[in-house]
């Protein structure tokens, strides 16, 4: 009786497993592994087909160097003479430059929690920022501080939270995608 509960246990647990690697679809691995997961609320209108898709349209996994922010003087001088807006989420700081295109900085202190709690607040906002760069207006510094409830939201709500603190700072350019 024992061995037969435990390899039910083995078969349901196997059922409910995403096969990342055995596969060669990309979307047919995310569809199974998104499939039980139904959102609510506001969210609910979105799928992970679409945010598959916003990723795979994306040229790159990861910002260029050229719309990052990388030196400290700059993140000090955006803090200092830049504008700021906030909500629940992110802080959202922005300072003119000279460039043709927008460049972008995140801070995640240590009040967000342990290491792995500050890791995966800066993949959302990145990933946000990544997904999202063709609608914000170029030739702006911005830097996207994290706060304490960003260690609990999900994508979603990272998003959402972006988007009204862009529009907030007139960066959000009206012909783009909307959400």
């Amino acid at each position: 009786m024992y061995r037969a509960q435990e390899n039910m246990a083995a078969k349901e647990a196997s059922s409910y497993a995403c096969a990342w690697f055995q596969e060669e679809n990309v979307y047919s691995r995310w569809a199974q592994c998104a499939q039980g997961q139904a959102r609510q609320g506001p969210q609910a209108a979105r799928s992970a087909k679409d945010l598959l898709d916003r990723s795979l349209a994306t040229d790159s996994a990861m910002l260029s160097r050229r719309n990052r922010l990388t030196s400290s003087a700059d993140f000090y001088r955006i803090r200092e003479h830049g504008q700021c807006w906030s909500n629940r989420y992110i802080v959202l700081c922005k300072l003119a430059n000279d460039l043709p295109n927008s460049r972008f900085g995140f801070v995640v202190s240590k009040r967000i929690g342990n290491a792995v709690a500050r890791n995966r607040a800066k993949r959302l906002l990145r990933e946000a920022v990544r997904l999202n760069q063709d609608v914000v207006a170029p030739g702006w510094d911005i830097v996207i501080i994290a706060r304490r409830p960003m260690a609990r939201a999900n994508y979603w709500a990272v998003e959402d939270s972006m988007a009204y603190l862009l529009g907030q700072g007139h960066l959000w350019l009206a012909s783009g995608r909307q959400l």
